[in-house]
């Protein structure tokens, strides 16, 4: 190829970005200089990358993990694993304990959310991508024996790519359907997924499933990602990660959700979780393009953060990663992904590939933006 035509070619391209609303710049631009913020910390070993956290009101965090690094050529992944953690308050030891459900044979868990009834009874609702056949919703009931299959939960049609959950009843539940493409297996995704997500095409919405009945009631929205209510139920926070935002919906029975306000918790928002004092904590990825090259190449540095951010948009930055391999006791995680108090005043961090946890101090100094 001549200069000239090599020219042409990268004007071309440049003005398809740029025509089309190239989500690049609001999931982080083409430049990014992260430096560590938060810690220190303290490093978890898991099997698989944690992926997202769930809140438990009477303390203690489920984490959902699974083996992202797989692509449709590789062997079957290993069957994915649900974990509880718990901090002693007297030693200020953290205990991570394998509460993986009996069933399904083929699990790989994803978005994950905590249901506690009024009287105290709880479900865990999981969002599980089998390597075959359709993706799916679990929900668990939370017993003294463990996780047990309520056998409510299942496939819909309306939701056929869905990414996380919120649930506000024992069978009932939001969820982001983050693409309108299909996917052939969940750890294979194609070209026209990828440029899409590079134009911020909006082809996702957000499923409410009412006692085993689906219902499309938001749409046109752009990747979206983690999804939360509000302590009192009458928000639902849902992160539009290739437009670095979180839309704020009110009129939750409706049958279209009223958006009220949006967030802007910087760049390549992923999951949120929603604290008792209603703050929302949210993962993200710092640069939209570093994160792909990340997904394929794990040397590739792909910074990442934690924000603290209050329903009126004050945010704190908690813990951010660097470009640079660090010290497990600094904050370290590439392609961060959820993070959640302790309840103990420290940060639980998780991310999508790196196959370990930290835990770390929040220091009072950490910016606020």
């Amino acid at each position: 190829m001549n200069m000239r035509n090599r020219t042409r070619g990268l004007l071309a391209a440049t003005a398809a970005l740029l025509a089309s609303g190239c989500a690049v710049f609001p999931s982080g631009g083409l430049f990014d200089s992260s430096t560590p913020v938060g810690g220190p910390c303290q490093t978890l070993a898991l099997p698989g990358g944690p992926e997202d956290l769930a809140l438990d009101p009477g303390g203690g965090l489920y984490v959902s993990v699974s083996d992202w690094r797989r692509r449709a050529d590789d062997p079957p992944p290993a069957r994915g694993r649900i974990f509880r953690l718990e901090i002693d308050p007297a030693t200020d030891a953290a205990r991570l304990t394998d509460v993986t459900p009996a069933g399904p044979d083929d699990f790989q868990p994803h978005g994950i959310d905590l249901w506690t009834g009024p009287d105290g009874s709880q479900r865990l609702f999981v969002v599980n991508h089998p390597q075959l056949g359709a993706s799916r919703v679990e929900i668990y009931a939370v017993t003294a024996q463990g996780l047990v299959d309520t056998g409510e939960g299942g496939r819909w049609d309306l939701l056929h790519r869905p990414n996380d959950v919120a649930a506000f009843g024992p069978r009932s539940f939001f969820a982001t359907n983050d693409h309108a493409i299909p996917r052939t297996r969940w750890f294979d995704p194609s070209l026209r997924e990828t440029l899409s997500d590079v134009t911020g095409e909006r082809n996702g919405y957000v499923v409410r499933v009412a006692d085993g009945s689906p219902t499309v009631v938001a749409e046109r929205l752009s990747l979206p990602n983690g999804v939360a209510l509000s302590p009192d139920g009458a928000r639902l926070y849902v992160a539009e990660s290739t437009r670095g935002r979180i839309r704020v919906f009110e009129g939750l029975s409706g049958a279209r959700l009223r958006e009220t306000a949006r967030l802007k918790p910087g760049p390549g928002p992923d999951n949120i979780v929603v604290d008792p004092q209603g703050d929302l904590w949210i993962g993200g990825h710092n640069n939209g393009l570093d994160f792909l090259r990340h997904a394929t190449d794990p040397r590739h540095p792909s910074p990442g953060r934690v924000e603290r951010v209050s329903p009126d948009g004050r945010r704190t930055l908690a813990y951010q990663s660097g470009r640079k391999p660090a010290a497990s006791s600094a904050p370290r995680l590439w392609s961060v992904s959820v993070g959640a108090p302790d309840g103990q005043g420290g940060l639980v961090v998780g991310a999508i590939f790196p196959r370990e946890l930290q835990r770390c101090a929040i220091q009072p100094a950490s910016a606020r933006r």
